[in-house]
């Protein structure tokens, strides 16, 4: 320990200064290391010296040190010609847990040096695509969000099958968002990387194949993760009609390559059916595939449901406990993409009134000498700590206020209570600043024009000093209308996780309690501290040896017939969509009718033309204030009275002898017609059904359907498979030095992935 009085440095069990002979005895009774405090009980009889921030420094008074603001070292001199063996077994019996014999003087370990903890981080970057999968030769758009970037340059790059085919600088506006447009897709697997400035990074992945949607859709109606059981509601539909039998539940996990890992039997009912999976033994994340007896499917993905994402955290220790999580469950509320639950009641000296509100507040359930707080708001990118908060004389039923920042803040607290130290910590979690709703008709016609409205509330936003006029409230909007039977990404539950790893990670070592005396050798110090780590909570990254190889090949498809593009529509703000006349034949099929980003103030308000499909469309908006965000969804049923929906494949070859079938809704008696280039199919239909009919090769398939009251006809094609070339392919194994030429070159990181990315090949082509 530091002599009070000359600042000399001394053995751990030195009852007096070495050099002055000051009584130095009393030193670790006065002393209280905790995880995130350390506490002094000096007074005029007992000083006691620290080094703080490099200075020494003797005190004379209470003082509490906020160990994410200081280090502090303590003076304790090491044993005499200790070699750095015996300093290694020194460290390693004291992170034992030692019994009562330690108390003793003679057997003090010197106390290591507290280095200054890191500050939580936070990065709310995210990249999702408008879609999971893509014809081939169409668009892809990619939406960038970076709220606490905004301003900043991205570096966009976009891999297929692992290699670099396209890269770009994207501008992130005054909210940190961005949309990118990517035109070049040919069949294969990709992954969309962002990369800012700081290296901080974000991925998502998509697929471009030739395929045809089911005309099953199934929609997530609500779910619950509990005893690590996985439970959920779907609404089926067939097209527009409820369906009701039997269906299969297919559990795909995703650390197992998407490979089905469990299925349930179960009934439908008027379009509504409950699952349950036990989902402990798996890593996830976790897709439930939904299969009809007559071979129809659907996907419904349960973003948040990895084996460390789905467990609970806690948020807050102080009186009543509270928990986080990426899954919903009984009791927890969904704020900012995540749900946060009350869990048991403490018994502490300060308690925090609430997890969710705009300001923190922590009461007093003791008389509290002296307290200090220190927040952290890691949204704001702060490079010190928010607030430091001193109080004295803190009465029973008193409180202490703090300012919470979007997000969220995270807070550490220390007291003498009686003459005892405490420590804790919480988070506060800031509601989002508005509320938003969207509008859209629950029906409409197949190709039919509708409004969509978007309104903010309140649509002002408040002048701070009286008086002060309003101003509308400004957001940005990102707004799809799609086919509901597309799998899309959300970013919200993405940004969700970001801030779950940042809790996660910055409060692993906090503690909540009363702090022992540095005497005491039952306290043990954490692991970071010990082996002086600075970056608690963090990992390293693990070196990776890899054999590069490089395989020349040139390889391209190309199809006979090009399948019509679904292209997305960038609508100008202020420019309204012309009016369209819609043909009686139904031929306009696109899977995404509407995708932009705009700005709006207070409301707004768009037209979206439909495609000439039946069933349901999903109109989603993401709406961004700063670090603010909120998800609508609004479903629109577009359904006809009398209607013939085709169900084919999306290629076939001359001479094959395919079932497809015709979905057909008609409230009386009705002639169907379904007419091939190979011949035709007739049928007198009433009600809901199918109608099958052979395909035996490539062409137009048209369907008629005509009762007394109307008719209704739809037009698609099905396009012959594509054609492969291959002009090289040959694979080579480089030693150090050696060049590989060729028009294209693709390095390889292991003949796991060449291996993979052949089978892949091999077996996803020409079948989409």
């Amino acid at each position: 320990m530091f002599c009070p009085q000359c600042s000399q440095p001394n053995p751990a069990h030195a009852d007096t200064c070495v050099k002055c002979r000051q009584d130095t005895s009393y030193f670790r009774d006065r002393l209280f290391i905790g995880r995130q405090f350390i506490f002094l009980q000096a007074d005029d009889q007992h000083p006691v010296a620290l080094k703080v921030d490099d200075v020494v420094q003797t005190y004379h008074s209470p003082t509490i040190f906020s160990r994410h603001r200081h280090a502090v070292s303590f003076g304790d001199q090491p044993p005499a010609n200790e070699g750095s063996e015996q300093r290694q077994a020194r460290l390693s019996r004291r992170r034992r847990a030692p019994d009562d014999s330690g108390r003793g003087q003679g057997n003090l370990w010197p106390l290591p040096d507290q280095p200054q903890l890191p500050h939580p981080s936070l990065k709310l970057l995210t990249v999702v695509s408008d879609r999971k999968i893509y014809q081939p030769d169409t668009e892809a758009s990619l939406f960038v969000a970076a709220p606490d970037s905004a301003g900043n340059e991205a570096v966009l790059e976009i891999q297929l099958a692992g290699q670099k085919v396209y890269e770009a600088k994207v501008l992130l506006n005054r909210d940190g968002l961005a949309l990118h447009y990517y035109t070049d897709l040919k069949e294969g697997e990709y992954t969309a990387v962002v990369t800012l400035p700081d290296q901080a990074r974000a991925e998502c992945t998509f697929s471009v194949a030739e395929f045809s949607l089911s005309p099953l859709i199934a929609t997530l109606e609500e779910h619950v993760y509990a005893q690590k059981r996985l439970t959920f509601t779907l609404k089926l539909l067939l097209l527009s009609v409820p369906y009701s039998g039997p269906v299969e539940f297919g559990l795909q996990c995703g650390v197992c390559g998407e490979r089905v890992v469990a299925t349930q039997e179960v009934q439908v009912a008027d379009g509504v059916t409950k699952g349950e999976f036990d989902i402990s033994r798996h890593g996830g994340p976790f897709h439930v595939q939904v299969t009809t007896p007559d071979g129809n499917t659907a996907l419904v993905a349960f973003p948040g449901t990895g084996a460390v994402e789905r467990e609970h955290i806690p948020i807050n220790p102080l009186g009543q406990t509270a928990e986080m999580g990426l899954l919903p469950w009984e009791n927890a509320q969904p704020v900012r993409g995540f749900y946060v639950g009350p869990g048991e009641v403490n018994m502490t000296p300060l308690l925090l009134e609430s997890v969710q509100a705009a300001s923190g507040r922590l009461q007093a359930t003791v008389d509290v000498p002296q307290a200090q707080i220190v927040t952290f708001s890691p949204g704001h990118a702060l490079t010190e700590p928010g607030q430091l908060i001193e109080r004295a004389d803190l009465k029973r039923g008193q409180a202490i206020e703090f300012d919470v920042d979007a997000p969220y803040t995270l807070f550490t607290v220390g007291a003498f209570t009686q003459g005892k130290p405490f420590e804790g910590w919480g988070i506060v979690i800031k509601p989002v600043a508005f509320e938003a709703t969207l509008s859209a008709p629950p029906t409409a016609q197949p190709g039919e024009e509708i409004e969509i409205y978007l309104n903010i509330d309140p649509p002002f936003t408040t002048g701070e000093e009286p008086g002060e006029r309003q101003t509308p409230m400004p957001a940005f909007c990102w707004l799809l209308a799609y086919d509901a039977r597309l799998e899309h990404e959300s970013p919200v539950p993405k940004l969700a996780k970001r801030i779950y790893e940042s809790i996660r990670d910055g409060s692993g070592n906090l503690a909540a309690g009363q702090v022992p005396d540095a005497r005491d050798q039952r306290w043990t110090l954490p692991e970071d501290a010990v082996l002086g780590i600075s970056g608690a909570g963090l990992r390293a990254p693990q070196p990776l040896q890899v054999l590069r190889m490089a395989a020349m090949e040139a390889v391209s498809y190309s199809l006979a017939a090009e399948p019509a593009k679904a292209m997305p529509i960038v609508a100008e703000a202020g420019v309204e969509t012309p009016v369209m006349v819609v043909t009686p034949t139904r031929m306009q099929f696109p899977q995404l009718v509407y995708n932009e980003l705009f700005y709006m103030e207070g409301q707004a308000s768009r037209t979206v033309k439909l495609g000439d499909q039946i069933g349901t469309w999903r109109v989603r908006a993401y709406l961004f204030k700063g670090t603010d965000y909120r998800e609508l969804t609004s479903d629109v049923q577009a359904d006809k009275l009398l209607y013939a929906e085709l169900d084919l494949p999306a290629i076939a070859s001359p001479g094959d002898d395919i079932t497809a079938t015709v979905n057909y809704y008609t409230r009386e008696p009705a002639d169907l017609v379904i007419a091939t280039s190979f011949g035709e199919t007739r049928a007198q239909v009433t009600g809901s059904g199918t109608q099958p009919f052979p395909i035996l090769g490539p062409g137009r398939v048209e369907a008629r359907i005509e009762s007394q009251s109307g008719s209704d006809w739809t037009l698609r094609d099905i396009a012959p498979p594509g054609v492969q070339k291959v002009t090289a392919s040959r694979l080579l194994i480089l030693d150090q030095g050696q060049t590989a030429r060729g028009e294209k070159v693709v390095i390889y990181a292991s003949m796991g992935q060449v291996l993979k990315d052949t089978i892949t090949a091999l077996i996803g082509y020409p079948f989409g």
